[in-house]
């Protein structure tokens, strides 16, 4: 493609523009005969030259590091000519004729002579420039782009893992303080601090309660309660206004109990509660391994002798002593079983019983008891056993129910305190929310206009206590009561108490604060990984950056190459600028 500017008559000094597209170059060449159509056969005899003239380069040349023969161009060519004027003579032989003394600068200024000439120089120009616009630089392009893209995924990933490791730091953190156990807790001491934390805290988080509880004024709610329920109960016994005097039930009587005593110990819950006085008594010694109740293991046994077994004498039987003796079953003065004058039962001489020959018991002919025609035992007309003239048996009663005024307890027992006890705890929760309940349903029958009305009328007759409680007071016992429940069920207080009484519980917190460090640990590897691969995109980038510093030098010079030299007068173009168009300009 030719494209020309200036319009009408060109004077001397006007220069018109010619434009040719780089990937029209070959074509618009060999239209105008600049460079013959086997212009490939030539450049191969051109190469064979330069491999040659490789070859006979003296080794004493100045000419640095040779590239391979096919990397050579006609710049490289002009430049190693240059270098080897340094060394070499560049004198011409006689006349001119026969070229330079040298034979090696005879070589290359055959090749130059050659490129010039055929105007091989322009089409080796363009192969390059097509292949350097076309592909080279396409591929160096998009290369750049890939690692860039790369490297900012890397570096958002780096970022992600720092961010992620940090996030289960801060979570293991975290946890560690609400857990309360010291900042620079290792995971190898976890559990062990876990259990020691939690077998300080509990006794302490358990008196807090307690304190609480015995701080408010819920023993007054409890009171309320009490009445409340009393009155109501004797409504409903009887149709007449209730008695003055009425029986008021004990309720709620271990909320009662902490709200008076505290997180007292398990002997004062005993004496206050349950009315009985407390023997605490020694812990019961362990039973040894060889059969010593309470005493030490080498001493106070039963000796078997020296082969471990019992001694049952020459006849392996037990010797019950001189068979003169009398064996008899004394039952006492007050008419036991008469045995006779000896005291004794008489099994005849041989002192057995004689089965017979067969050493067995004669029940007859039959082998049978005789039972009667019927089969039965009879038991008379009335169907009964005679028991004689007393007629039968007389029971006695001597006292009725069971009275226990003590109990005892171990000393561990005794001096446990009362929530320490899962069973006291639970019992106390359910006072807690029954008195709740209770005062929330007050609370709204107050609320309602119409409700108040009907129970101020059934309430006229009940204790002062009862008519005289306002809504304010109903309100700051529902909030003393939500406040202790809140803290009887708060998951700190919950997982104390579990730490404490369940290795189980304790095992599995360690493990999911552990799962967090390994997190972390995870996040912080991979992060390390991929500042491996950041180095080599970076490498891999500035490689690429390199590739398309040189391309766009290769064009520059390859593009100044044409030019300059379709300014040269024997190809009839010196009166115009030329100038390479299309892609080749976007090459930067």
């Amino acid at each position: 493609m030719i494209t020309t500017s200036g319009e009408g008559e060109s004077k001397p000094d006007e220069r018109e523009q010619l434009d040719v597209n780089y990937a029209k170059l070959l074509e618009w060449l060999m239209d105008r005969k600049i460079v013959d159509k086997d212009w490939n056969n030539q450049m191969i005899a051109v190469r064979t030259k330069i491999t040659k003239a490789l070859e006979g380069i003296p080794s004493n040349a100045e000419v640095g590091v040779l590239p391979s023969a096919s990397d050579v161009t006609y710049s490289t060519c002009k430049s190693i000519m240059k270098l080897l004027g340094k060394t070499e003579s560049n004198e011409k032989a006689m006349f001119g004729w026969g070229g330079f003394k040298s034979q090696a600068m005879n070589d290359w200024s055959g090749v130059v002579t050659d490129y010039e000439k055929s105007g091989l120089l322009l089409c080796e120009a363009y192969q390059r420039l097509t292949r350097a616009v076309d592909f080279e630089f396409k591929s160096v392009q998009n290369g750049i782009k890939k690692y860039e893209e790369q490297l900012s995924a890397t570096n958002k990933k780096i970022g992600d893992m720092a961010r992620g490791a940090t996030e289960q730091d801060a979570e293991y953190a975290n946890q560690i303080k609400k857990l309360g156990l010291p900042k620079g807790t290792s995971q190898e001491g976890l559990q062990k601090a876990l259990q020691e934390h939690a077998r300080k805290q509990v006794p302490q988080a358990l008196d807090d309660i307690g304190k609480t509880v015995k701080s408010t004024d819920i023993n007054g709610a409890v009171a309320f309660y009490e009445q409340f329920v009393a009155f109501m109960c004797s409504l409903s016994l009887t149709a007449a206004e209730p008695p003055s005097d009425i029986s008021v039930p004990k309720m709620l009587e271990n909320l009662s109990f902490v709200t008076e005593f505290g997180n007292a110990n398990t002997a004062k819950l005993i004496e206050v509660r349950d009315g009985m006085t407390v023997e605490v008594i020694a812990d019961a010694a362990p039973i040894s391994a060889h059969g010593v109740i309470g005493g030490p293991a080498d001493g106070g046994g039963i000796d078997f002798g020296d082969d471990d077994g019992i001694d049952f004498g020459d006849d392996g039987g037990i010797d019950f002593g001189d068979e003169a003796a009398e064996p008899t079953v004394d039952f006492g003065d007050d008419g036991g079983i008469d045995f006779g004058d000896d005291g004794g039962i008489d099994f005849g001489d041989d002192g057995g019983i004689d089965f017979g020959d067969d050493g067995g018991i004669d029940f007859g002919d039959d082998g049978g008891i005789d039972f009667g025609d019927d089969g039965g035992i009879d038991f008379g007309d009335d169907g009964g056993i005679d028991f004689g003239d007393g007629g039968g048996f007389e029971i006695a009663i001597e006292s009725e129910g069971v009275e226990c005024s003590s109990r005892r307890l171990s000393a561990k027992e005794a001096n446990a305190a009362v929530l320490s006890s899962n069973k006291f705890r639970t019992d106390l929760l359910t006072d807690l929310l029954e008195l709740q309940a209770f005062i929330e349903q007050r609370l709204s029958e107050m609320d309602n206009e119409e409700a108040t009305s009907t129970v101020m009328h059934e309430l006229q007759h009940a204790p002062d206590t009862v008519q005289h409680t306002d809504i304010d007071q109903l309100r700051t016992w529902q909030a003393q009561i939500t406040n202790v429940l809140q803290m009887l069920q708060s998951p700190a207080t919950r997982n104390l108490l579990l730490m404490e009484s369940s290795s189980t519980h304790t095992e599995r917190l360690v493990a999911s604060l552990q799962l967090k460090l390994n997190c972390a640990s995870r996040f912080r590897d991979q992060g390390k990984s991929l500042e491996g691969k950041i180095e080599f995109l970076q490498q891999s980038l500035f490689e690429e950056n390199d590739k398309k510093k040189g391309l766009v030098k290769q064009v520059k010079q390859d593009k100044e190459i044409v030019e300059s030299t379709m300014a040269d007068p024997k190809y009839g173009f010196a009166n115009y600028d030329f100038h390479l168009v299309g892609a080749i300009n976007t090459v930067s």
